[in-house]
């Protein structure tokens, strides 16, 4: 585990480009929205029907990260551990969150609500998504949060993180040998997919997507490879090198003929399609996957910083180009969406999210002093809200995601 650490305490390369082409994924899928004219290109369905999938991905990583990070806090200074961790979660989630709030409050002020929804609708997605309960709000009422539904998935893993320490640091007691991992974890994965099959089978496939108890299996796949990657050296690299190329073939070929309203996602493929994103974690982990050389290039890396902006900020733009912006031309839409979402990521990251996690005021609510904030300042920058899971700052481990 020291070894380990040593080494998270840097960087693990390549889990920002992984963030980066999960929240690409998701974007690309709703861009439709605001430009209808993509629907008439088949190799663009691809994404509308696969795209959810990159949702998985963040939920994996986070679920890696979260564990890694809770594996080591002292049980001596329990109380202090928690408090910085449950401190860095809300300070990297919520207030870009809020932020976003804030400004579609203002916006639908200015503007009048639109006919998809009204002031019951946004004082529910509001209280929601502080309450960390936006999933269950959105399953009840589609029109909660029409304008960005994806912060659905921040309250799955605003769930995950106020439970996960119940899990992970008894777990990290009585793991010491992986045959108690396996006996703790595989028969709950099991239960799990059987669970999110009857839920597909009795309530539909809108009801399997947006439940907590159906999707939370994705994030106990990365605390499981989390626990493996503590306990393991790496002894075979190039078998794992293999299989994370294989791993990727296979997210390709579900992401590419799965859709979220079929029988093989919930019986099963959404399972596998983790464990693909859990063997590519886990392969950059080792430093033995052959495309970290595609996600460490600077513009890929560049986008998994500035994910979870990104993450929140693409289906407000979308709607707004859906609203206002029809009478201009696709391919100028096709051109500005983008844009638009990446510039708003970048500014919101540069002068919001970025000093807000270096700021004294946070360093004080995690309770630590200026040279551990630093230190373990990667950490909180590393799991953010999906977003996405799950999706983030940076991928260092020292001190969101997911």
């Amino acid at each position: 585990m020291s070894q380990r650490y040593g080494a998270a305490s840097e960087r693990i390369a390549g889990f920002d480009g992984l963030r980066a082409f999960a929240v690409l994924l998701v974007f690309v899928s709703h861009i439709w929205l605001g430009v209808p004219e993509l629907i008439r290109y088949g190799w663009y369905k691809v994404f509308t029907r696969g795209g959810f999938l990159g949702v998985n991905v963040f939920f994996v990583l986070s679920g890696f990260l979260i564990a890694f990070r809770l594996s080591l806090i002292d049980t001596g200074r329990l109380r202090a551990g928690l408090r910085g961790y449950y401190a860095s979660r809300v300070m990297r989630i919520m207030p870009l969150a809020l932020l976003f709030l804030g400004l579609h409050l203002f916006y639908v002020a200015t503007w009048g609500f639109p006919a998809e929804f009204g002031r019951s609708e946004e004082i529910t997605g509001i209280l929601s998504t502080i309450l960390q309960y936006s999933n269950f709000a959105v399953l009840q009422n589609p029109s909660v949060l029409i304008d960005n539904v994806a912060i659905w998935s921040l309250s799955i893993e605003g769930q995950f993180y106020a439970c996960a320490p119940l899990l992970v640091i008894p777990l990290a007691v009585v793991t010491r040998s992986r045959r108690w991992l396996t006996g703790l974890l595989i028969p709950l994965f099991v239960f799990l997919v059987l669970r999110a099959a009857r839920v597909y089978e009795s309530k539909g496939w809108f009801e399997v997507y947006l439940r907590t108890d159906t999707r939370i299996i994705s994030l106990l796949f990365g605390v499981a490879g989390a626990f493996v990657w503590l306990g393991c050296s790496n002894r075979f690299p190039r078998l794992l090198a293999t299989a994370s190329v294989a791993a990727v073939m296979v997210q390709s070929v579900i992401v590419a003929r799965a859709g979220a309203d079929g029988l093989f996602i919930w019986k099963g493929g959404m399972a596998l399609f983790d464990l693909a994103s859990l063997v590519l974690v886990l392969a950059l982990a080792y430093a033995s996957c052959p495309l970290v050389r595609l996600l460490e290039t600077r513009p890929v890396r560049w986008l998994g910083k500035i994910s979870y902006g990104l993450y929140l900020w693409q289906l407000p733009v979308i709607w707004m180009f859906k609203r206002h912006g029809l009478s201009l031309d696709w391919r100028l839409r096709l051109l500005l969406v983008p844009t638009v979402v990446i510039g708003l990521s970048a500014l919101t990251w540069r002068y919001f999210e970025e000093p807000l996690l270096r700021s004294a005021f946070t360093r004080r609510l995690r309770g630590a002093s200026r040279g551990t904030a630093l230190q373990h300042s990667r950490v909180g920058a590393a799991t953010s809200g999906t977003g996405s899971g799950s999706t983030g700052g940076g991928t260092d481990l020292g001190a969101r995601g997911s």
